[in-house]
């Protein structure tokens, strides 16, 4: 099981090492950063770019341990997983836009 001080991270407490925040996302393949592009196209790519605004993605809590990686520039884009494997960013939280961390 998980202790008590990480179980919680959900509701705003626990270890900052899991549950909501905002993170950089890294390839351990590539070395690159995960970031959303509201304005071109696709809106998800890797970049190694570091500096770069788009790549800080927050982590939101949403029901049944399950959540949405947003974009932290914007707000209202979210990182999309297509039933064709295509990720994408959508404006809403669908089933598409559901996560599990584990």
């Amino acid at each position: 099981g998980e202790s008590a001080k990480n179980a919680c991270c959900a509701c705003g407490g626990g270890d900052s090492g899991y549950g909501k925040g905002v993170y950089y996302m890294k390839s351990m393949n590539t070395g690159e950063y995960v970031g959303i592009y509201k304005l071109t196209s696709p809106h998800v790519r890797m970049s190694d770019n570091l500096w770069s605004p788009y790549i800080k993605i927050e982590i939101v809590p949403l029901v049944n341990n399950e959540y949405a990686l947003m974009s932290h520039r914007y707000g209202d884009r979210f990182i999309s997983i297509k039933e064709d494997g295509s990720v994408r960013s959508y404006h809403v939280v669908g089933d598409w836009e559901r996560f599990k961390i584990i």
